[in-house]
């Protein structure tokens, strides 16, 4: 994974991003070595610009504290829609509270908690690829019986998985394809691709039967 922590310039910060290398994956910073604040109005190169981040990682204290200059980057992160983790306890004036935000207070944990976190649907997105696809549904006339969708963070693009009832034709899969990309699109045109697969499940969850897949071709259109 592709791991950006807000801030190295702390012992705890740097004892995570050390966790995080230790286990494989590839850590960045937001900072311009001891310098505070963010390194591309420093004239740097942002990660978020140039890398496929998986997750943004903030660290903190055993005790409340405020946000500052070291945890800026978890609001950069947050406007691209990108899974937020904070390890300590997270300042209560860091993010909305609409923001989903993951945190432990064991540096011991977080690379475990942090791959559970990219393991995990994104929880913004796959809701509004789910009411988009379930509007499609209905505007149609068919059935909206099991449908749903889960959206994933894939190198920097998405991952969406869709599951409609085998009743639906296949130019109706095809034309959801289409409203939930563009959906997708508008709420994070950050990502590199958007990947829309989707699946019928004819005997209905849990009765084991295959499921017959279409998969659009992935679409780019990063920024």
């Amino acid at each position: 994974m592709h791991i950006l922590i807000t801030d190295e310039t702390t012992e705890s910060s740097r004892n995570v991003a050390s966790s995080f290398r230790e286990r494989g994956h590839e850590v960045h910073t937001c900072r311009d070595g001891e310098h505070p604040g963010c390194a591309g109005l420093r004239g740097g190169r942002c990660p978020l610009d140039t890398l496929p981040i998986d997750l943004v990682v903030g660290t903190g204290t055993n005790s409340r504290e405020h946000a500052d200059l070291r945890h800026e980057g978890i609001l950069c992160g947050a406007r691209r829609r990108l899974p937020i983790m904070f390890v300590g306890i997270p300042p209560d004036d860091l993010l909305p509270p609409w923001v989903p935000l993951r945190a432990t207070r064991s540096q011991k944990d977080a690379v475990d908690v942090a791959e559970q976190v990219v393991a995990s649907p994104l929880p913004m997105h796959s809701a509004l690829a789910t009411e988009v696809l379930r509007e499609g549904l209905t505007r149609d006339g068919t059935t909206t019986r099991g449908a749903s969708a889960e959206v994933h963070r894939r190198d920097g693009g998405l991952r969406v998985d869709l599951v409609v009832d085998d009743s639906v034709p296949l130019r109706a899969r095809e034309a959801l394809t289409v409203l939930v990309h563009a959906a997708l699109r508008e709420m994070d045109p950050w990502s590199s691709t958007c990947d829309i697969g989707i699946s019928t499940a004819p005997g209905g969850p849990g009765t084991g039967t295959p499921r017959a897949s279409y998969r659009a071709g992935a679409a780019s259109g990063g920024q």
